[in-house]
């Protein structure tokens, strides 16, 4: 019975121009019950099977990715996701660090009902950006928070800059009191 395996794959007709293979590691359970766990693929890429686990840090699957922090609380500890930009190149003004985006499937709708022949497409992105070449003494950063309208036309909505000002693109709306100095349309209820 095998316990465990490692098998090279193909991912692509090989020629004398092309080599693609990937690694899959097997695992076995129960009664001689083999079963992929992770896969490591000519993109660089690692896809597990099931989830994440190391000492309960980080789960991934359907539900989405936890990652759980179980050390004493301080006001250096908790859950923590890391989005690092490392090329060994420097990072110029307007470059990217990271990005989280908010994005699913265009509904196409066929004879049967839902379709899933539509693009993935970016409802929401927040980003961050270099607002100037980092160095060992700069390492000015914005937030930017886009938001997307009609037919995938995303825009920027909100800049938080490294100067601590928040600029707005639109209009600001308030239900309550906003102090300090605001320039623009402000529409609202004033207390």
């Amino acid at each position: 019975t095998i316990g465990a395996r490692i098998e090279a794959m193909c991912d692509a007709a090989w020629s004398a121009s092309e080599n693609g293979a990937r690694l899959d590691f097997y695992t076995t359970d129960a009664n001689a019950s083999e079963s992929k766990v992770l896969t490591l693929d000519s993109d660089k890429l690692a896809t597990f099977a099931a989830g994440i686990t190391g000492a309960g840090a980080l789960k991934a699957g359907n539900s989405g990715i936890v990652i759980t922090d179980t050390t004493n609380s301080s006001a250096t500890q908790g859950g923590s996701l890391k989005l690092i930009a490392d090329d060994d190149n420097v990072l110029a003004d307007n470059h990217r660090l990271g990005v989280i985006e908010f994005q699913s499937r265009e509904v196409g709708h066929g004879t049967a009902g839902y379709s899933a022949t539509g693009n993935i497409q970016t409802g929401a992105r927040i980003q961050a950006i270099a607002d100037a070449t980092w160095s060992a003494t700069e390492n000015g950063t914005s937030l930017e928070f886009y938001t997307t309208d009609g037919n995938a036309s995303e825009s920027v909505v909100l800049t938080l800059d490294s100067n601590k000002l928040a600029t707005f693109t639109g209009g600001i709306t308030a239900a309550g009191t906003i102090t300090g100095n605001v320039t623009g349309d402000l529409t609202g209820e004033a207390d």
